[in-house]
């Protein structure tokens, strides 16, 4: 089965590159001009809501499996990362440099969409690409100025943390959690059975059923406790000191027992889920005002209105670096596109190069 589906994730990318290719003859020549041209392509392709829910289907499926995921990381390689590249080389810049700030821009452009499935209020995905493209242009020594009609309604409003109170946050159930948990990262949501999280856990089989009754009731408890895990880490990341630098990113989020990783693999449940869907919107929106609300204090007085589109352009970007970092765990270096993001977000209108 993950075979068939590593099978149409390469089609999907396939009909991309196709389109993208056809389109390079008509890239206009300058450095900002073509970025954003590459940023509105990809925004065309995030309109495409459809397609990102089959994507993350896909995905959830293929990248637990070692040997096809290694064939998918190659193919991605190709396929999504090479056709950005060649939009930031520049005489001098490190290939790193180049490399990340490529990484930076496919991971917005997946991780926009994806963040807007489970978005918990109508927004616009044109906005938070317009920020996108800026502050790539800034990242490459482009003048450009902060796209000033993108404001959020939502910037003063204050962040309501979703109540999981029917969580275990010790005990038995909790170790089964973290059972069904360690299953997933190791081999997706069809690799857990009742049985399988008993073992692992090193508890009975009839203990899962008396703490949750059913699998599928245990598989919501698994999800709801990733969004919860999700949200603690966030609140943890932002009240330390110093701790929005790239280092700290990498060493939080792209670990083996990443949070926004685990998100990721149990979205098409999460979704399928009308609870869990209403869950993942209030903790989305929790997380992009409380986010909102740290740039907002950490860089005042800037020429930047929309910290809230700023905060959907950050975790988006987290979201589509963390499907590049599943792909290729061993070999993917997120520090050159974080140490891009992190200058991006605390300081996203300092551009002063002459225009190009």
């Amino acid at each position: 089965m993950e075979k068939l589906e590593a099978l149409l994730l390469d089609s999907l990318w396939r009909d991309i590159v196709v389109e993208f290719v056809a389109r390079l003859n008509a890239m206009p020549t300058g450095q900002g001009a073509r970025i954003d041209a590459l940023v509105e392509f990809h925004a065309k392709i995030a309109r495409k809501p459809g397609l990102y829910r089959t994507y993350v289907d896909l995905v959830a499926h293929v990248v637990p499996n070692p040997g096809i995921r290694e064939n998918v990381a190659l193919i991605y390689e190709t396929y999504r990362l090479e056709i950005n590249r060649p939009f930031f080389a520049a005489p001098g810049l490190a290939d790193a440099d180049v490399a990340g700030r490529a990484a930076l821009a496919l991971a917005a452009g997946e991780g926009i969409p994806i963040d807007a499935l489970v978005s918990a209020r109508e927004h616009s995905q044109d906005v938070v690409f317009e920020l996108l493209s800026h502050i790539l242009k800034v990242a490459a020594g482009v003048r450009s100025a902060p796209p000033r009609d993108a404001v959020d309604r939502r910037d003063d409003s204050k962040p309501v943390r979703p109540l999981f109170d029917e969580l275990p946050s010790a005990g038995t159930a909790r170790r089964l959690i973290e059972a069904g948990q360690n299953l997933i990262r190791t081999g997706g949501v069809r690799s857990v059975s009742l049985e399988a999280c008993a073992k692992e856990s090193g508890e009975s089989r009839p203990s899962v059923g008396y703490h949750f009754g059913n699998k599928k009731k245990f598989l919501d408890a698994v999800a709801a406790a990733a969004l919860r895990d999700l949200i603690i880490s966030i609140e943890q990341h932002l009240n330390k000191r110093g701790g929005f630098t790239a280092h700290d990113l990498a060493t939080r989020y792209f670990r083996p027992k990443s949070p926004f990783a685990l998100v990721i693999l149990m979205l098409p449940l999460i979704l399928q889920t009308p609870s869990l869907a209403a869950l993942a919107r209030d903790a989305n929106d929790y997380i992009h005002l409380t986010i909102a609300s740290f740039l907002k204090a950490a860089a005042p007085g800037g020429s930047h209105t929309n910290y809230v589109g700023l905060a959907r352009l950050y975790t988006s970007s987290l979201i589509g670096l963390s499907l590049q970092h599943l792909y290729d765990p061993r070999n993917f270096d997120p520090k050159p596109a974080l140490e891009c993001l992190c200058k991006a977000v605390l300081r996203p209108d300092t551009a002063s190069a002459p225009g190009r």
